[in-house]
């Protein structure tokens, strides 16, 4: 009894130390393949086991490198790039999965996918317009492609170009091809196999747009504005007109277009926007008025209005092209009214001549401007517009104010005038005073020698001046 269990107990002492030793290279085992991937694991051709996650990353970039793309067709040979094929080749995602291989939470295990050694495959993906675009320019080095029926425009008269058959190459097979090569990082040579292919449009297919433009052609237009009218005819609308497919067809409907009625295209005609933009310009060029700015002087008493300046006139180009647009292709035939949108006159604010006197006040008068300007320690206070003298009767050069008379009756040979208001005397019987017969100020002269200005600015000049004020009188 004593021997058995004694027995037992050697036996119990050997499998635990078995199992202690078998954890314990466990660990080391795993703890040494932490930072790397299993050994066995391979993508593609390319061993990778025992590398750091990086280093794979580089090795397979290499790689890639290294083995050019060849797309090969008899003598002739194309060394596109991946991102000319539209072709994308995932490393990164690809070498993390493989990083994974032989591991559960963890805890790295060397199963039959690790000793085998079992290829993973290089992710890749495809941007099919590239890869369609690539291939068609291709095809292109090898024979004619397909050429569509197309229509012809010319003078208003439509013209028919028949369709004709041309050189593909089908962008599935070889997508296919190269993915199974780039996915096994194999010799990326590929032999293209170009064939015979049909055109996506054809005569008929360009039947029903036909009639269609020919309905647009027959329209007899009329563009009015207020000031012109323009006849549009045939060969005018044969420059706006667009033949399109309503539907982009794929490389795979391409290929059965024959097989499958229904996936033929439906060709339609309309407007070119560009074009039709274009011509409503031409006329808006003819048309348009552009606006005049608002001219103001800003004194520190007063704004003087020097120009009204006028508002512009424009054709509404939207709504214009809108209703062209509309009538080519409803058939109003009605006369088209140009929509005219005002264009406010913009506010320009002009600099004012500097002070001739610096300090204190000063009457300063522009006759060629006719304009008179009030300083008042070089900072411009007032401003008025004037009538000068009719001859050149005004004088110049630099006076002063003598006198000052608010009201009185002026004459002379062929004028009498009662009741002048607000006399400012500065040489002689030249003075600068208010006009009321007349409403010429900064338009023309109108005196016969004396400065004259609206009522109610001869006003304020008159309490502003005192005598001794100098008067400035100068041609600009």
């Amino acid at each position: 009894m004593f021997i058995k269990q004694k027995g037992n107990r050697r036996k119990f002492l050997i499998i635990h130390s078995i199992g202690l030793a078998m954890a314990v290279a466990f660990f080391v085992v795993a703890n040494a393949w932490s930072s790397r991937i299993l050994p066995g694991v391979r993508i593609g051709k390319v061993a990778v086991g025992g590398l750091s996650m990086a280093g794979a990353e580089q090795k397979i970039r290499q790689t890639l490198a290294q083995r050019p793309i060849r797309l090969v067709y008899e003598e002739k040979f194309w060394r596109p790039d991946l991102t000319e094929l539209g072709a994308e080749a995932d490393v990164g995602s690809t070498v993390r999965r493989a990083y994974q291989v032989g591991r559960i939470g963890g805890f790295s295990f060397f199963g039959p996918n690790v000793l085998l050694g079992r290829p993973m495959p290089l992710q890749v993906s495809w941007d099919e317009k590239r890869l369609a675009e690539y291939l068609r320019l291709a095809a292109s080095r090898i024979g004619e492609p397909p050429r569509d029926a197309t229509v012809v425009v010319t003078d208003g008269q439509l013209a028919m170009v028949p369709e004709k058959d041309g050189v593909v190459i089908d962008a599935e097979d070889v997508k296919t091809e190269f993915t199974a090569r780039l996915q096994g990082l194999d010799e990326p040579t590929v032999f293209i196999k170009p064939r015979i292919g049909e055109p996506m449009i054809s005569q008929d297919d360009l039947e029903n747009a036909l009639t269609q433009a020919e309905g647009m052609l027959g329209q007899k237009l009329e563009l009015r504005t207020r000031e012109k009218s323009y006849n549009i005819d045939r060969a005018m609308i044969g420059q706006w007109l667009k033949f399109a497919a309503s539907q982009p067809l794929t490389s795979t409907e391409v290929s059965t277009i024959a097989a499958i009625p229904r996936l033929r295209p439906s060709v339609t005609v309309g407007i070119d926007a560009a074009a039709l933009t274009n011509y409503v310009t031409s006329i808006a060029r003819e048309v348009d008025t552009a606006a005049e700015p608002q001219k103001l002087l800003r004194s520190k008493n007063k704004v003087e209005v020097m120009d009204e300046g006028r508002s512009g006139k424009i054709v509404a180009v939207a709504a214009a092209i809108e209703l062209i647009r509309n009538a080519v292709q409803s058939g109003s035939g009605a006369p088209i009214e140009l929509a005219m949108l005002e264009v406010p006159a913009p506010t320009v604010f002009l600099d004012a001549p500097s002070a001739p006197i610096p300090n204190g006040k000063v009457i300063s008068v522009d006759l060629t401007k006719m304009m008179e300007y009030l300083y008042e320690n070089g900072e411009l206070a007032y401003t008025s517009k004037i009538s000068p003298g009719i001859n050149n009767w005004t004088p110049t050069g630099t006076f002063k104010i003598y006198a000052k008379t608010k009201k009185q009756k002026m004459s002379g040979p062929g004028y009498y005038l009662p009741n002048v208001p607000n006399i400012l005397w500065f040489k002689g019987d030249y003075s600068i005073h208010g006009a009321y017969w007349h409403n010429d100020f900064g338009v023309r002269p109108r005196s016969h020698g004396c400065v004259g200005e609206p009522l109610v600015e001869a006003e304020w000049v008159f309490n502003w001046a005192e005598v001794g004020t100098p008067v400035v009188i100068y041609k600009s």
